[in-house]
């Protein structure tokens, strides 16, 4: 399987990024009572552009954080793109509110 094909696989691992060129979310031309859902939604796309575009920068920051031997392709995919993920969560980490609990309601 080629690196296209895994990249394809984290593609279809994105909850909103779809292709897209710019990012459609923006939290400044939401109500403030949706401002937290908004933000959080252009945060997420953001990583998720970055794994699907830089996948061989985020597959190498994977390999030198967790150096075990992966299963296949699909495996690969998915942990590289939850270390995307899970790394734009905690650069958001803020006391008020819990994006992580909002990401795995998306």
């Amino acid at each position: 399987m080629a690196q296209s094909d895994v990249i394809e696989i984290v593609q279809g691992l994105c909850k909103l990024y779809k292709g897209e060129d710019t990012n459609p979310y923006n939290p400044d031309n939401v109500p403030q009572s949706e401002w937290a859902n908004e933000y959080l939604k252009f945060q997420i796309w953001d990583a998720e552009y970055s794994v699907v575009k830089g996948f061989e920068w985020w597959y190498d920051m994977w390999k030198h954080q967790r150096p075990k031997q992966l299963a296949d392709n699909e495996e690969k995919a998915e942990e590289v793109y939850k270390l995307a993920i899970f790394d734009k969560l905690q650069k958001m980490k803020r006391e008020d509110i819990d994006f992580q609990a909002m990401y795995f309601a998306l």
